[in-house]
């Protein structure tokens, strides 16, 4: 059996396959990494947390980390902010991805930093 890969698209279905928690933590901190996102202690921590998930969770995670750092940045900044979700709406859709999945913790979790956002965003306005 081959080692699932990472969706490179928007993902219509559940990524099928299995991948171990150590390799899956190494692909998280990847894409991570090829985002440019600096990391924490926690942050790492969290990684590690995140690799203990089933891989179709991981999978699509991934996945869009991946096609976040691809997009040009001129697309990025040309895009008008009316439709761009804001990374707090991503986190809640996320969530309510997650309580379809039956992960309420996880979405508990992402609903908690969807809020946080939007404290330091606009001051706590929601």
């Amino acid at each position: 059996m081959s080692e699932p890969t990472v969706p490179t698209g928007p993902i219509e279905e559940r990524p099928a396959g299995f991948m171990p928690d150590e390799a899956q933590r190494a692909l998280i901190l990847e894409a991570l990494s090829t985002a440019g996102v600096e990391l924490g202690a926690y942050d790492i921590r969290m990684a590690t947390w995140l690799a203990g998930w089933d891989w179709p969770t991981v999978a699509v995670i991934a996945s869009w980390l991946h096609r976040a750092a691809s997009r040009p940045a001129d697309e990025a900044e040309d895009e008008p902010a009316s439709t761009a979700p804001s990374r707090a709406d991503v986190l809640r859709e996320a969530a309510d991805e997650l309580v379809h999945a039956g992960q309420l913790h996880a979405a508990a979790h992402l609903r908690r930093l969807a809020d946080e956002t939007d404290a330091d965003t606009d001051g706590g306005a929601r």
